[in-house]
C-alpha cells in the first residue's frame, strides 16, 4: 500500500496500519475515561470536607472535566480510524478507495493529541498546587494521588505516541508526483537517497577516514538505495509479504514440490568430502575465538581456558616468542580458545591475527600434522565492520588489487567485499603492506609467513576454510593460492558461504577444489543481489494478490506462531492465489497465441519514422492504434493543427513535451547508456513483441534508435527514458551469482536424524522465508548437525 501522506510528507506507514494501534489506544482511553469519571465523582465529594478550598481546586475540577471530554472524543475518533483502516485489501485500487477517510481521522487525532499535551501540562501544574495548598489537612487526600497517577499514565501514552511518530517519520520524503515516478526522475531520487544512506553509514563509524572504507560506504549506500527503493511499499507491507511467503514455502515443503533426493549410497567422492568437512570444521569454529567457545558451556569452558592463557604477555619476561600474535589483547584469550578447541600448542600456530576492520578479517594459520596440511582459517561475521564487508555485494574480478603476478581469467568474478578481504589475508600472509602507511615501514620488518611455512613443510598441502563471511573469503583466496602455488594442492572447505559469491564461470571452476556445506533453511547461501531482487518482486506480488486485510493476516500469523497450529485461512488464501495465477497464465498464453502472428509481422517492418508504443490506463485498443507516429504528433502540436481528443495521442504529446525538458538529465546518464547500448537495444527489440504495455512504457524500434544516436531527436530521448528503467533493473540484479564448489546439503528430519543431499548450485536460487533461516546459519547449530553424520 502506498505510504500515508500527512503534512505533504510520505510516512513509513500505510493506511491499513492503524487497526492494532487504534484498538490498543481505545482500550487505554476507555479505561482512562471510566477511571476519570470515578475520580471526578470522588473529587466533587471533597467539596464539603476540605477547609483549604481555593481556585486551585476549581482548576483541578476543570482539568478533570476537560480530560474526560477529550477522552470521549478521542475514543470516538479512534473507533472511526480503526474501522476505516480495517477496510479493503493490502493493495486496493477500488474507486472510491475504502480507506480514503483514514487521513482525516489522523489529522483529527494529531489535533486531539496536541490539545491533550496542553491540557495535561496545565492540569499537572494545577493539581500539584492544589496538593501543596491542602498539604496541612488532617485527612490524607487519596483522590489527589489518583489524579496524579492518571496524569503520569497520560504522559506515558503521549511518550509512546511520540516514539511511534519519530519511528514512522521520513524526514527527507515528500509527496511523489506522477512525473517523479518516471524513470529519469526516479533515477535522480535514488541518487539522492544514496547520498543520505552514505551519511548514515558515516555516522555509524565517524572516526573512519580510510579511502578504501569510504569507497566501500559509497558502494554500499548505492546498493541499499537501489534495493530498497519502492515508493508503494511500507515496512508492514514487507512483513505481510514475508508472512505469506513463509506459509507458502512451508506448504511447498510439506507437499514436497521441490524434489531433491537424499543420498542413500555414498560414493567415494561424497564420503571423502563429508569426512573432510567434519574434520576441518573445528578450524572454522576456532577462528571465532573465545565467544563461540564459551557459549556452549560457559562455566566449564571458562575454567578450561585458564590452562591455555598467557598471563600478562605485555611484560617482556612473560611474552612467548614461538608464535606471531596480532590484535588479540593482553591475555591472548582468542588464541587460548582456539588452542583449547583444537587441542594444540603454540608451536602449531604460525600466525594468529585478530585485527578487524572493514574488508580486513581475522584469521590464523595452523599446522595439521595428521592431515599433513597448512590450514588457513578465516573468521565469519562478528562485528559491524564485518557486516559492512558483507554488504559490499557487487561483483568484481577475483584478482582485483592483488600483485601483478596473480593472473586470472576476467570472467572469474566474485563478491567485491570478500575479494578485498581475501586480498587483505593474502598480503598479510606474504608480509606485504596493506596500506600506504605500511609501505613506509622498513622492509626488513616484513615476514613472509606462508613461504617460510611452506619451506619448512615441503610435502604439506594448503587447506583454506571458514564459516559465513570466512567461507566466502576462503573460497576466493583459494583461487589466488592455486595460481600462486601451482605445485601445491590447495583445497577449500566452505561452511554456509554467501549465495552471491561467485559468477557462473568461477562457480564452475571452484568445483575442482572447493567443498561447500549448507544446512536446512540457512538464508546466507541463498542471499545474493539477484535473489534479493527476486524476493522483493515476490513480496510485492503476493501482497498485491492477497485479499485478506493486513490486520487479519497478522492476527492469524500471530495465533499460528503462539499456538503452533496451521492457519487454514492463510492456506486457503494461498491456494486461491495460486489458482488465480494459474488461470491468468493460461489466459495470457491463449491471447498471445491469437495476437502474436499479426503483431510480430507489423513490427518486423518498421517505418523510417520514430515509432513508440504507448497504452494509457483503462483504454483498450486494437493492434493498429498501438503504433503512433511521434514526429507527426510533434509537428501537429507545433503548427497548432492537432485537435484530436484521442487520449493516446494526448498522452504521446505529453510524453514528448516532458522528454524535451530532460536534456540536462539525459546528459548525466549518457555515458551509462552508451556503455549498455547493446543490452538496451536487444531489450528494446525483445520488448516490441509485447502487445500489452503499461502507461509508463516507451518502446523504440531498433533501426530508429540506431539512426537517432547522434540526432538528439525524440527517438534518442525516448530510448534513454525506456532504457534507464532497464539499466536500474540490471544494476539491481546484476549477474547471477552462486555459492562455490561441490555442495553437500544437510537437512534435519523431524525424528532428529540428518539427511545428506547433493544439489546443484541452482537449488539455492530462492530465499526461503522461515523461522529457521537464521538459526540454521549459527556455528553451534552447524556443529551439532555435523556431529550427527
Amino acid at each position: 500500500m502506498p505510504p500515508v501522506i500527512l503534512f505533504n510528507k510520505q510516512w513509513r506507514l500505510g493506511s491499513d496500519d492503524f487497526v492494532f494501534s487504534a484498538v490498543f489506544e481505545i482500550l487505554c482511553r476507555v479505561g482512562s475515561t471510566i477511571t476519570i469519571g470515578f475520580i471526578l465523582g470522588f473529587h466533587m465529594q471533597e467539596l464539603n470536607k476540605l477547609e483549604c478550598m481555593g481556585k486551585e481546586y476549581r482548576y483541578t475540577t476543570a482539568y478533570l472535566i476537560a480530560a474526560l471530554v477529550l477522552q470521549i472524543i478521542s475514543t470516538v475518533n479512534l473507533c472511526g480510524l480503526g474501522y476505516f483502516s480495517a477496510q479493503g485489501k493490502i493493495f486496493d485500487n477500488s474507486v472510491p478507495h475504502p480507506r480514503k477517510h483514514v487521513s482525516t481521522h489522523l489529522y483529527i487525532n494529531c489535533s486531539l493529541t496536541f490539545a491533550e499535551c496542553i491540557i495535561t501540562g496545565c492540569g499537572t501544574f494545577f493539581v500539584i498546587k492544589d496538593w501543596i495548598r491542602c498539604d496541612k489537612e488532617e485527612s490524607f487526600r487519596v483522590v489527589i494521588i489518583f489524579i496524579l497517577l492518571i496524569i503520569a499514565l497520560t504522559y506515558v501514552l503521549l511518550i509512546i505516541k511520540f516514539i511511534c511518530v519519530i519511528t514512522a517519520f521520513k524526514p527527507f520524503s515528500k509527496r511523489v508526483t506522477s512525473s517523479e515516478k518516471e524513470p529519469l526522475a526516479k533515477y535522480e531520487r535514488i541518487k539522492k537517497e544514496s547520498v543520505w544512506a552514505y551519511r548514515g553509514l558515516r555516522c555509524l563509524m565517524p572516526w573512519t577516514n580510510d579511502e578504501s572504507t569510504l569507497e566501500a560506504f559509497k558502494e554500499i549506500s548505492n546498493m541499499l538505495a537501489k534495493t530498497f527503493h519502492d515508493d508503494d511499499m511500507v515496512p508492514s507491507d514487507i512483513a505481510a509479504g514475508l508472512l505469506l511467503l513463509h506459509f507458502k514455502h512451508s506448504r511447498a515443503k510439506e507437499e514436497k514440490t521441490v524434489k531433491i533426493q537424499p543420498i542413500l549410497q555414498r560414493t567415494v567422492e561424497v564420503s571423502t568430502d563429508i569426512n573432510d568437512l567434519k574434520y576441518f570444521y573445528k578450524y572454522s569454529l576456532a577462528a571465532y575465538g573465545c565467544w563461540w567457545y564459551i557459549v556452549e558451556n560457559p562455566i566449564a569452558r571458562c575454567c578450561s581456558l585458564t590452562g591455555y592463557l598467557h598471563y600478562c604477555p605485555c611484560f617482556p619476561c612473560m611474552r612467548s616468542q614461538s608464535k606471531v600474535v596480532e590484535g588479540d589483547g593482553c591475555c591472548n584469550i582468542n588464541l587460548a580458545a582456539a588452542k583449547a578447541l583444537l587441542d594444540t600448542t603454540d608451536e602449531d600456530f604460525i600466525i594468529f591475527d585478530n585485527r578487524n576492520k572493514i574488508q580486513e578479517v581475522p584469521y590464523f594459520v595452523a599446522v595439521d600434522h595428521e592431515k599433513k596440511c597448512l590450514v588457513i582459517s578465516i573468521r565469519g561475521t562478528m562485528s559491524i565492520a564485518d557486516m559492512f564487508t558483507d554488504l559490499r555485494a557487487e561483483s568484481c574480478a577475483l584478482n582485483t588489487g592483488f600483485p601483478e603476478d596473480i593472473v586470472l581469467d576476467g570472467k572469474l568474478q566474485g563478491h567485491k567485499g570478500m575479494v578485498h578481504a581475501a586480498r587483505y589475508v593474502y598480503l598479510r600472509l606474504h608480509g606485504l603492506p596493506v596500506s600506504e602507511a605500511e609501505k613506509k615501514k622498513d622492509r626488513q620488518e616484513r615476514v613472509n609467513h606462508l613461504n617460510l611455512a611452506l619451506a619448512e613443510f615441503p610435502d604439506y598441502s594448503i587447506v583454506v576454510t571458514g564459516h559465513s563471511l570466512g567461507a566466502g573469503t576462503a573460497s576466493i583466496l583459494s583461487f589466488i593460492l592455486r595460481e600462486k602455488y601451482k605445485d601445491r594442492v590447495v583445497k577449500c572447505f566452505a561452511y554456509s558461504p554467501p549465495g552471491g559469491l561467485l559468477s557462473p564461470t568461477a562457480a564452475e571452476e571452484s568445483l575442482k577444489f572447493t567443498v561447500t556445506l549448507v544446512t536446512g533453511d540457512d538464508v546466507i547461501p541463498r542471499l545474493s543481489l539477484s535473489n534479493i531482487a527476486k524476493l522483493s518482486e515476490e513480496i510485492r506480488k503476493v501482497a498485491e494478490e492477497c485479499r485478506i486485510p493486513k490486520y487479519k493476516l497478522f492476527g492469524h500469523g500471530l495465533v499460528s506462531f503462539l499456538c503452533c497450529v496451521k492457519s487454514t485461512t492463510i492456506h486457503e488464501e494461498l491456494r486461491r492465489m495460486s489458482m488465480e495465477r494459474l488461470n491468468s497464465s493460461h489466459e495470457e498464453e491463449n491471447i498471445n497465441t491469437d495476437v502474436n502472428a499479426t503483431t510480430v509481422s507489423e513490427l518486423e517492418n518498421p517505418s523510417e519514422r520514430d515509432l513508440i508504443v504507448l497504452s494509457p490506463p483503462g483504454i483498450s485498443r486494437n493492434k493498429e492504434s498501438l503504433l503512433v507516429d511521434v514526429e507527426e504528433v510533434e509537428q501537429e502540436e507545433h503548427q497548432g493543427l492537432h485537435t484530436n481528443e484521442d487520449p493516446l495521442i494526448k498522452q504521446v504529446a505529453s510524453e514528448c513535451e516532458k522528454l524535451k525538458k530532460s536534456t540536462e538529465e539525459f546528459n548525466k546518464i549518457e555515458q551509462v547508456v552508451s556503455s549498455k547500448e547493446d543490452e538496451i537495444l536487444s531489450m528494446v527489440q525483445v520488448n516490441t513483441t509485447d502487445t500489452e504495455v503499461s502507461n509508463e512504457t516507451v518502446i523504440v524500434q531498433r533501426s530508429t534508435a540506431t539512426e537517432c544516436k547522434s540526432s538528439g531527436g525524440s527517438g534518442q530521448q525516448l530510448l534513454i527514458t525506456s532504457a534507464t528503467e532497464q539499466i536500474l533493473s540490471l544494476r539491481l540484479e546484476g549477474e547471477t551469482m552462486y555459492p562455490p564448489g561441490r555442495i553437500i546439503y544437510l537437512e534435519e528430519t523431524e525424528e532428529g536424524d540428518c539427511q545428506v543431499f547433493r544439489p546443484d548450485k541452482t537449488h539455492f536460487k530462492n530465499i526461503l522465508v522461515s523461522p529457521r533461516m537464521l538459526r540454521d546459519h549459527l556455528p553451534n547449530y552447524l556443529d551439532r548437525l555435523i556431529n550427527k553424520l
